[in-house]
């Protein structure tokens, strides 16, 4: 830290450096701080309560693109400009009262083992929704099926979320994705396929894409898988209840004779 000509290097002392200078009235002083830090989610600048701020600059250069301002700082409301690989920002503030604190979130390397891990943890969420929608899909078009079908397909559904979760720390976790996606969808469309047909396979696919794929995927994301499973219970009760609208239950559900 330099204040005008008095340089010092004191260490922070519960997560804040303090120091004193004396003023004339009406003096100024430049205040220059510089420091080197690693691992640090949240980069902050606070004005400690302060009601009124003024004739206040301050002047950030990122080097990443995806900004992102903590949900209780302000935005920059200077000059935005690009800086090299990333922005360069400013909060300039003339005269503001109640301005709130100056933050910067640092990007998040995407870490594979957890999402692995909330993939594999809900799995038999996707799996329910998927079934539920199969299941009425063979009463609708009268392809009923064994036991023993929906063994192998649960097994080749889940073939997904292991192969994802071993293959994930040999390959990049959107390849690794992305692979065990296809392998699992081609387990379980060809084996519909020769079971009900072109057009029983192709439904399944679409369902296994949206309640496999596209329900997985999501867990790339934080903070919305709540949101994703109340979406995909509305959206499968929704299809559900337009395509059996017509249905007579009665007559799917009556006992034929041996």
């Amino acid at each position: 830290m330099k204040l005008g000509d008095k340089v010092t290097d004191k260490a922070p002392l519960s997560g804040a450096l303090t120091e004193t200078i004396a003023l004339p009235a009406g003096g100024t002083v430049t205040v220059a701080i510089n420091y080197t830090a690693s691992g640090l989610d949240t980069w902050r600048y606070e004005f400690n309560g302060a009601q009124r701020v003024r004739n206040f600059k301050l002047v950030m250069n990122t080097d990443f693109a995806e900004i992102n301002f903590p949900s209780d700082t302000a935005s920059a409301n200077g000059e935005r400009a690009t800086f090299g690989s990333g922005w360069q920002l400013a909060w300039d503030y003339t005269d503001v009262l109640g301005a709130r604190a100056i933050g910067m979130d640092m990007p998040k390397l995407l870490n594979a083992g957890p999402i692995a891990t909330r993939i594999a943890f809900y799995a038999p969420v996707s799996l329910l929704f998927y079934f539920a929608v199969l299941l009425i899909m063979t009463m609708v078009l009268h392809k009923p099926l064994h036991p023993m079908h929906w063994f192998f397909l649960a097994a080749g559904c889940f073939a997904f979320q292991l192969l994802f979760a071993y293959l994930v720390d040999l390959v990049p976790a959107m390849t690794s994705f992305t692979i065990a996606a296809v392998v699992s969808l081609v387990l379980v469309t060809g084996y519909l396929w020769r079971l009900g047909g072109f057009r029983f396979a192709v439904l399944a696919a679409v369902a296994q894409v949206a309640y496999m794929v596209l329900f997985s995927y999501s867990f790339f994301f934080d903070g919305i898988t709540g949101l994703t499973i109340t979406v995909g219970a509305i959206v499968t009760l929704a299809v559900l209840m337009m395509t059996t609208a017509r249905t007579d239950w009665s007559q799917c559900f009556s006992v034929k004779p041996a």
